[in-house]
């Protein structure tokens, strides 16, 4: 079996990454797992949140729109999505949004980029080992929708 590496596309903007705190009713929220068999950088065995890096010319919403579309087939329209924050670390831009679905979507292990897919409640986010900050991005997210 071969070893699981990040997908990359050609025209890459090594610079920005957006993605989504995806909440459907009764407050789940999405998590995702990554595969273990990423190298250590790559946060493997890791839950975190839909989402990846721009190609670019991508505006942060495009971003986010194409990369939760093809992580889990989720179709989410730009006016669904609400701007949450902006984190940088060196020279790159995290963006991060939140959208509140009236169902819970159907979801697609498209590009098999994660192992596993969960829907957590809000007092379970603790129980799961996250990508550093995402814990407390989903905990802004929830603040939000109150």
């Amino acid at each position: 079996m071969s070893k699981i590496t990040e997908m990359k596309h050609e025209n890459e903007n090594p610079n920005q990454a957006s993605m989504a705190v995806i909440i459907c009713p009764y407050d789940r929220i999405l998590i995702l797992k990554r595969p273990g068999t990423l190298k250590k950088e790559n946060f493997p065995n890791k839950w975190c949140l839909a989402g990846g890096g721009a190609l670019k010319g991508e505006t942060p919403l495009q971003n986010v729109v194409r990369e939760v579309e093809e992580e889990t087939g989720i179709k989410l329209k730009p006016s669904m999505l609400h701007y949450l924050l902006n984190k940088r670390e060196g020279d790159k831009n995290y963006h991060f949004f939140y959208v509140r679905t009236d169902k819970q979507p159907r979801i697609m292990n498209v590009l098999d980029e994660h192992e596993e897919f969960k829907w957590i409640r809000a007092d379970e986010i603790d129980d799961y080992d996250m990508i550093k900050d995402t814990h407390d991005i989903i905990k802004i997210a929830l603040r939000n929708i109150m």
